[in-house]
Formats: structure tokens, C-alpha cells, sequence
């Protein structure tokens, strides 16, 4: 009987400390999410801004860049016509505020190369005199 009691006394003791071990883990997990929720709504109003600040500083030559911020990393791509303007896109948005870092993929119509292979073979002109 005592035998009993004891195993039964243990599963209780056994799963009150599992309940209240879930409940700290939930509590700890619940707190992550809410602080991920406050950077994720910091990052997406800092991308806003750097927005902002490419149109109020260059107009309409930085319509086709894209800002993406996660963790206070602003990333731009997107297209520019030269590369002081990608070089002015980067030093726009690392002056605003809450940016650490800048990545910058803005891309210019001079570093794409369409031909990679520079070979171009002969081609005979036909019908020409000799």
C-alpha cells in the first residue's frame, strides 16, 4: 500500500515540476516574441524612413531602389543610373537613425555584363569584291 502511495506521490511531484517548467519555458518564449514583434515594427518604420529620405534627398533617381531592414541592417537593391548615385543610396540610408549597417546590391547599368563571352567569331562579308 505504502508502495503505492509513494509512486503515486512521485508521478504528482514528477508532472506538477514538467507543468511548471512549460509555464516558465511559454512566459520566456512569450516575452521573445513580443520584443521580435517591437524590432520587426522598429525595422519596417526605419526602411520607411530611409524611404523617405531617398526621395527627399534625390527624387526621382531613386524610385527603383528597394530598402529591406532587419536587425537595424538596411539592405538596398534595386536599379540606379550611376554609380555615384548607388554610392549616394548608401550614404543617405546610413544616416538614419537606428541603421548600423548598409548593404548595398543597388545595381548600375555599367556593372551588368550581358556578353560574357568577349569572343565574338568573324563573320565573312559575302558578295564583296576581292
Amino acid at each position: 500500500m505504502k508502495t503505492n502511495q509513494i509512486k503515486i506521490l512521485s508521478a504528482l511531484c514528477l508532472g506538477t515540476s514538467l507543468i511548471c517548467a512549460g509555464l516558465t519555458t511559454g512566459c520566456a518564449t512569450s516575452d521573445q516574441s513580443t520584443a521580435s514583434a517591437a524590432e520587426s515594427s522598429q525595422d519596417a518604420a526605419t526602411a520607411q524612413n530611409i524611404k523617405q529620405a531617398l526621395d527627399n534627398q534625390g527624387g526621382q533617381k531613386f524610385a527603383f531602389v528597394n530598402v529591406r531592414v532587419r536587425d537595424g541592417v538596411a539592405k538596398l537593391s534595386g536599379k540606379v543610373d550611376s554609380r555615384d548615385d548607388k554610392s549616394q543610396a548608401a550614404a543617405i540610408a546610413s544616416t538614419v537613425g537606428n541603421v548600423r549597417e548598409t548593404v548595398n546590391h543597388i545595381s548600375v547599368p555599367s556593372d551588368i555584363h550581358l556578353d560574357a563571352n568577349p569572343y565574338t567569331p568573324d563573320i565573312p562579308s559575302y558578295g564583296a569584291s576581292e
